[in-house]
């Protein structure tokens, strides 16, 4: 060919379909190498390409057989379960042909990929097994392909080496085509899920004077737009889409990749989400241990999920509450402090209501029964004089079958705390400790250890952080 390009599949299938308006209708033929594990978007794939085919362009696309051992059938098996999806609606004709892999041809190849590949790790110990076994192979090889035929049509029995795909795209059908792929259901369902009607759009680019330039289509690289009536003059043979000059993309009301507008409708409807009050000051003076928050309430809705009402003692501003409330029925948080209290009450969310109550948990247990309570960063608060009005009282608040987690920096993690984080703590305890406190008041007490924001069951005495999940109390 006068011309090739080569399109990275990331950075087609990231962007929306009209994004490549400028390449429509300008490529003779595609050839796509695809990879087995591919197969289940090959129909996202075809319907994105179609619609830059040229009138009576092919699209190709090569597949190889790449299983090792006894498992070369499974590519066979691969063909036959997603063969439908080659089938697209702007597919003038839909050609497959298949090289088949006698057991000669087939063995050959393999042994002498193998030795090849042993040769490069190894070559002292192969090299020699390859000058004598490499002409034989050859030969097999050799005699293999000259006994292979090729196939049209219906893919013929045992091992199939590749497959080549051949499809003559209807240029006036490729445009539509993109109505029939899985993408498209999948975001209707979203916009229903999310209290959309199925015919809303994000606006379009058809809105703007100009268009992403062809050379940062198609490398990534660079920046800038070409304007409309530039494209309307190029000449699909007289001009190279690299070299096209570009200029400083103009103003515009919304992001230049449609999706990304939701961003702006929530700014515009509700304003910007305050961090709150604590959080705020982590993300100012650490914004590291920001991740390590959240990854703790990240631990705890993965133990209470599917829990009906869930309590919360100590919740600061609640900036981590919402990760729990994904996967609880209902979360009620405790607190204090007011002034945190009031805090999250000036910052309450339509969508994610955050309930919240005073309450000092050594005057009294909570005010309601919970099948599941989490209590992060407080005990190391409370005075070992304390403690066991703490503990009592968060039983006394849970039902029969309730779970309790506490969490904790741990007592050796303490000479390497920040200064702002060791204020305060008069009870840390070791691993050990903890959980031998514990055992006075539930049956089981599963212990984790935390560093940053991973979580596992470690020694304890190098954690950071400690988990500590009780279950079953004890009358």
């Amino acid at each position: 060919g006068e011309r090739v390009l080569r399109i990275r599949p990331s950075q087609m299938n990231k962007h929306p379909l009209d994004y490549f308006d400028p390449l429509n209708g300008r490529f003779d033929v595609c050839l796509v190498e695809l990879g087995e594990e591919e197969f289940d978007r090959a129909d996202e794939i075809i319907d994105r390409i179609a619609p830059l085919m040229a009138a009576n362009g092919s699209i190709m696309i090569a597949v190889s057989n790449q299983q090792a051992g006894s498992r070369e059938l499974e590519f066979n098996r691969s063909i036959s379960t997603q063969a439908s999806r080659f089938i697209r609606p702007s597919a003038k004709s839909t050609v497959f042909r298949f090289v088949p892999a006698n057991k000669l041809r087939w063995r050959s190849l393999r042994d002498m990929m193998n030795i090849a590949r042993n040769v490069r790790t190894n070559p002292k110990l192969h090299l020699p097994r390859m000058v004598v076994l490499g002409p034989f192979l050859a030969i097999g090889a050799y005699i293999g392909n000259r006994l292979t035929k090729p196939t049209i049509g219906i893919p013929p029995k045992g091992i199939i080496s590749s497959m080549l795909l051949t499809i003559k795209v209807d240029h006036e059908e490729a445009r539509k085509s993109y109505q029939y792929s899985s993408n498209r259901i999948l975001r209707e369902r979203n916009r229903r899920r999310n209290g959309y009607p199925d015919k809303y759009k994000l606006p379009q680019m058809a809105n703007i004077a100009s268009v992403p330039s062809t050379k940062f289509l198609l490398t990534g690289q660079g920046e800038g737009v070409i304007t409309k009536h530039s494209i309307s003059i190029i000449s699909h043979d007289q001009t190279d889409p690299q070299t096209m000059m570009t200029t400083p993309p103009p103003a515009q009301d919304g992001t230049r990749e449609p999706q990304y507008n939701r961003c702006i409708e929530i700014k515009n409807r509700q304003g910007l989400t305050s961090l709150g009050l604590m959080t705020n000051q982590v993300w100012e003076d650490d914004p590291r241990r920001l991740a390590f928050l959240l990854a703790r309430y990240k631990f705890v809705s993965k133990m209470l999920t599917g829990k009906k009402f869930v309590g919360e003692l100590g919740c600061g501003d609640a900036f981590g509450t919402r990760i729990v409330m994904q996967s609880v029925d209902k979360v009620v948080a405790y607190d204090f402090d007011q002034v945190f209290i009031d805090d999250i009450r000036q910052r309450r969310s339509e969508a994610w209501p955050v309930e919240v109550h005073y309450q000092d948990i050594i005057e009294n247990p909570l005010p309601n029964k919970h099948d599941g309570i989490y209590s992060l960063d407080v005990i190391e608060h409370i005075s070992p004089m304390d403690e066991h009005t703490y503990i009592t009282h968060l039983v006394s608040s849970l039902t029969e079958d309730g779970v309790l987690i506490i969490g904790s920096p741990s007592l050796e993690s303490q000479p390497y705390a920040s200064p702002p984080s060791k204020e305060g703590h008069i009870n840390c305890k070791s691993g050990s400790e903890l959980k031998a406190l514990l055992h006075n008041y539930f049956h089981n007490v599963f212990l984790f250890s935390m560093n940053d924001e991973v979580v596992h069951t470690g020694y304890s005495p190098m954690a950071h952080y400690l988990f500590a999940v009780c279950c079953q109390p004890k009358s």
